[in-house]
């Protein structure tokens, strides 16, 4: 069986992994909407598809988390915002593509903020 303080030191390293991915996410996001021409519907962009790739394993890192924090309340709800923030990020982005609007790079960007106050909270949460 794994101890208390083996899964706090998991989920911590866990969430020091997702708002290390998201920083990088952001500038990833911040090069492409300045520099890269993004022609409707077309993943042309090397760097557009290392956007997409990142935010995929931001998702599978979220979903563990949230598995991970099922028992605590706290745990759970910060994950679950987080998962579902990354979900609707990630659903932006395909219709930013798709339509080029900036209302989906803005909601791209609170979903980031949100979800990056949601792992620093946590990480404030967890007692090693």
């Amino acid at each position: 069986m794994i101890k208390v303080n083996n899964i706090n030191r998991y989920r911590k390293y866990i969430s020091y992994g997702i708002v290390f991915l998201l920083l990088i996410q952001f500038i990833i996001g911040l090069y492409i909407n300045l520099y890269v021409n993004i022609v409707k519907g077309k993943l042309d962009s090397p760097v557009l598809i290392l956007h997409i790739l990142i935010g995929f394993f931001l998702l599978i890192l979220t979903f563990i988390l949230l598995i991970m924090s099922y028992r605590e309340r706290k745990f759970l709800i910060l994950s679950l915002i987080s998962f579902i923030l990354i979900a609707v990020a990630g659903l932006s982005g395909f219709f930013f593509i798709i339509v080029n609007s900036s209302l989906y790079s803005f909601i791209m960007g609170i979903s980031f903020a949100v979800v990056f106050l949601c792992q620093y909270i946590y990480i404030l949460f967890i007692k090693d």
